[in-house]
């Protein structure tokens, strides 16, 4: 008898250790499904980085975009996970388990509380029906009276309850989870990425679920090289679908469906160039050109140019020759990629003969005004042209066999040009009138006055052409 006693006694123990373990015994089987959910997890997203499809888009056309290749090998899908994939799902349950024991609802066949409150949630179009489903009452029967938790001694009705968990099952099924999260990282070329990874569901009907795994990101480089292959910025986002079953203990994730990968943003380092006259070298300095070709357009012709010039006139229907000398000075006034507009002013001195020695006739000119010049710049192409207007007022004389007049002028011209760099920041400006005005006043010695005004447009040819040589200031 006291042998039975004592098996009896051993017995009772050995049940009272195991039911004391019961809890652990849970705790490690749910850390293990847990940690199995993540890896099936991690596995998909990098099932996703290595199978998403580029989305045709005006982005993908752009020279750089075959560089985003080099993103997969940037991408780790196992970062830290921030929280875990159906962690709000998960605190149903501890919030259906703290109420006393008189308070809590019958799981049924359920594992666990929070899979019978998912499943009704599942099976609901509104708050009544997962009331009605969940607890068999209507909305109008749930109690209101306060229910003491005796783990957080937080009062609360059965109303209140029943509100609480509907709208943590309904911001679950809603919500944008954010799961991963890497800030930033630089790469060896010292380019930085940052990415997040995300979910969301897409369906669900318990134990069933469809869910759309994101991986949402950004990339940026320097573009210390010009290689317009190459990316300076970009945002990415990947996407795709996988079914899988949810409760309490476990969550599966299967094979992924349309994997895709969507470029929202996307800029590529500047081309490399032919250098133009007086190219820059992208990194501003005060070399003429460059303008609109790279990073920095602001310092491009420094703040102005200077220069002397010559031109060379014949107009072989008068017999005429024309010479002309002079300065001037142009101050930038802005830039951008398309131009760069100069102003100034200029100073001319010009002889013109025509006839023969006897019947020929002679005038110099002093003229002074301003212009304004926009400079085009071109890529792959060694020279720069550009097209300007003036305005001048010339004062001098004219003199025909024995007969001298005094003479001033108001004159205007369109005129194109085009620049070649020679060395120092110097360089030759070829430049001809295309459209222009002017009306001159003559004066005897009589006290006559003679007035003539004269318009000219020459479409196809240039009856003079001037070079200019200047030079940044």
């Amino acid at each position: 008898m006291q042998a039975f006693q004592s098996r009896l006694s051993c017995g009772l123990i050995f049940i009272f250790l195991l039911s004391s373990l019961n809890p652990i015994f849970a705790q490690i089987k749910e850390e293990i499904n847990q940690t199995k959910s993540i890896n099936q997890l991690n596995d998909r997203f990098s099932e996703l980085v290595e199978s998403a499809e580029s989305k045709r888009t005006n982005e993908t056309d752009k020279p750089c975009a075959t560089s985003l290749n080099d993103l997969k090998s940037l991408i780790d899908p196992e970062v830290p996970l921030t929280a875990y994939p159906d962690g709000d799902f998960l605190l149903i349950e501890s919030k259906l388990t703290t109420m006393p024991p008189e308070s809590q609802y019958d799981k049924g066949y359920f594992n666990t509380i929070a899979d019978k409150a998912l499943d009704a949630y599942s099976k609901s179009n509104s708050y009544e029906d997962f009331v009605q489903e969940f607890t068999g009452k209507s909305v109008k029967e749930l109690g209101t009276q306060n229910i003491l938790s005796p783990r957080s001694r937080a009062k609360l009705t059965e109303a209140e309850l029943m509100k609480s968990v509907y709208n943590d099952l309904r911001d679950f099924e809603r919500g944008t989870h954010l799961i991963g999260d890497l800030s930033e990282s630089t790469t060896e070329q010292g380019c930085k990425i940052s990415y997040m990874l995300k979910m969301k569901i897409v369906a669900i009907k318990y134990p069933d679920i469809e869910r759309e795994l994101i991986i949402e990101g950004t990339y940026s480089c320097s573009c210390e090289t010009e290689n317009e292959k190459l990316l300076k910025n970009a945002s990415f986002t990947y996407t795709a679908r996988t079914k899988g079953i949810i409760t309490y203990d476990i969550s599966t994730f299967e094979s992924l469906k349309n994997p895709s990968l969507e470029i929202t943003n996307l800029e590529c380092c500047p081309a490399k160039i032919s250098t133009p006259p007086f190219a820059n070298d992208l990194g501003g300095s005060t070399r003429l050109g460059g303008i609109g070709l790279g990073p920095d357009t602001t310092d491009a012709y420094s703040s102005g140019i200077y220069g002397g010039s010559i031109g060379l006139g014949y107009e072989s229907d008068r017999s005429a020759t024309s010479i002309c000398v002079g300065g001037d000075y142009l101050h930038k006034i802005t830039s951008n990629e398309k131009a760069i507009i100069l102003a100034g002013g200029q100073l001319q001195f010009e002889t013109e003969s025509q006839g023969t020695d006897n019947a020929k006739f002679t005038q110099t000119l002093v003229s002074v005004g301003p212009k304004v010049e926009a400079h085009l710049p071109q890529r792959n192409s060694s020279t720069l042209p550009y097209v300007g207007f003036g305005v001048n007022y010339g004062f001098g004389s004219s003199k025909n066999q024995s007969f001298k007049d005094d003479q001033t002028q108001w004159s205007s011209s369109l005129y194109v040009g085009a620049s070649i760099e020679l060395k120092n920041d110097i360089g030759l400006f070829f430049q001809a009138d295309v459209l222009g005005f002017d009306s001159t006043t003559s004066r005897n010695d009589q006290g006559g006055e003679f007035k003539s005004n004269n318009f000219f447009f020459n479409l196809l040819k240039f009856p003079s052409l001037k070079v200019i040589v200047r030079k940044v200031r």
